[in-house]
């Protein structure tokens, strides 16, 4: 279900961007941060944020998930990157995973 409240820009391009959830709270998100969300309650770390256009945001953010005790290995299909994010609205049209973006908080890296 694409939420049409909830929006991914750049706040630093290529390296950060920021989410506005739909009550309004800002999160901003650059890579090396390490995230959680509904789904992925042990975590992920941020590795990229894809996007070309500069005036309008990004279309995805790439992670590799923390397993308790190891990090995920990339993973790549022939639709493309497995650890892949879907950023509304420009990813929309995109290959990835749609979650709950009200749910994605920052946490603190377990290593």
């Amino acid at each position: 279900m694409v939420n049409n409240i909830m929006t991914t820009v750049w706040h630093n391009y290529p390296d950060s961007c920021l989410l506005t959830k739909e009550d309004g709270s800002q999160l901003i998100i650059k890579i090396g941060d390490f995230i959680t969300f509904k789904t992925r309650e042990l975590g992920v770390k941020i590795t990229n944020i894809v996007g070309k256009d500069t005036s309008s945001g990004p279309i995805g953010i790439e992670y590799l998930p923390w397993h308790g005790t190891t990090w995920g290995e990339p993973v790549i299909s022939l639709r493309g990157n497995n650890y892949f994010i879907i950023c509304y609205p420009n990813g929309t049209p995109h290959y990835g995973q749609h979650i709950m973006w009200n749910t994605v908080e920052h946490s603190v890296c377990p290593i």
